[in-house]
């Protein structure tokens, strides 16, 4: 019967140190799932601050901020990627209503994007967008000087925003992560492309996905702050903390 015991014994002391065990690793995840929570609500908190930021009413700009959404990228797009592209742009007309001098453009809209557009957002038509369907933007690059904007880090940076000049970002939401698409099409059209100037005014931080995609309507942010501040210390603030920048803090 001792030996017996010594085996019992033995054996509930095993299981014990696995249970211990266990109940480590199920403490140790619960951790890392509350800090991703609470990493979350910081960031949403952060992102609302910015958004009641971005669109408080505003003194109108110094000047027309002409913005073009080149909606050449449609037949590339799934239709998740169309969704999205529709929520985009209607954050896009939220800091539009909020920021008077800025005019916004779609060139050809998709016709997915437009039933989606109905489908999902509440005053869909009534948004004050200038739409031109009736004629290609290979027309009109011969009436002002565009500049598309592009994240492909080959390009040069876009040092300043002017009035004599249309901005036109592609109306693309590309999960496959390519990024090198509006550069070919901005080639294609014989446009001057640029970069936003995130590698001159930010730089890395220890983490970060270093993704410099952003949103459309976080690149039409950006040009409205900028016009706003003439600083883009500022304007790209825009940028989301996770993406892993901070600012270049001069030296003292």
């Amino acid at each position: 019967m001792m030996i017996v015991g010594c085996e019992s014994d033995g054996h509930q002391s095993r299981s014990k140190s696995r249970t211990n065990k266990t109940y480590c690793k199920q403490a140790r995840y619960m951790k890392v799932i509350e800090r991703r929570r609470l990493n979350r609500s910081k960031e949403r908190r952060r992102r609302r601050k910015n958004q009641a930021k971005s669109l408080a009413v505003k003194e109108p700009l110094s000047f027309a901020l002409q913005v073009y959404i080149d909606f050449g990228f449609a037949q590339r797009m799934s239709d998740k990627e169309i969704s999205k592209l529709v929520r985009q742009m209607g954050r896009v007309w939220g800091v539009q209503k909020k920021n008077p001098g800025l005019q916004v453009t779609l060139l050809s809209p998709d016709e997915r994007f437009l039933c989606e557009g109905r489908q999902k957002i509440s005053g869909f038509d009534n948004f004050n967008w200038r739409i031109i369907s009736d004629r290609s933007i290979n027309e009109l690059v011969t009436e002002c000087h565009m500049v598309y904007l592009s994240p492909d880090s080959q390009l040069n940076a876009l040092l300043d925003v002017k009035p004599d000049e249309v901005y036109v970002i592609g109306g693309l939401v590309d999960e496959t992560g390519v990024g090198s698409l509006s550069y070919y099409r901005a080639e294609e059209l014989g446009l001057d492309a640029r970069r936003l100037p995130i590698q001159e005014f930010l730089r890395r931080r220890d983490s970060g996905t270093f993704n410099v995609m952003l949103t459309i309507n976080q690149v039409v942010e950006i040009l409205v702050r900028y016009v706003y501040s003439k600083s883009w210390t500022e304007a790209l603030s825009v940028v989301p903390k996770r993406l892993g920048y901070e600012v270049i803090k001069p030296p003292i």
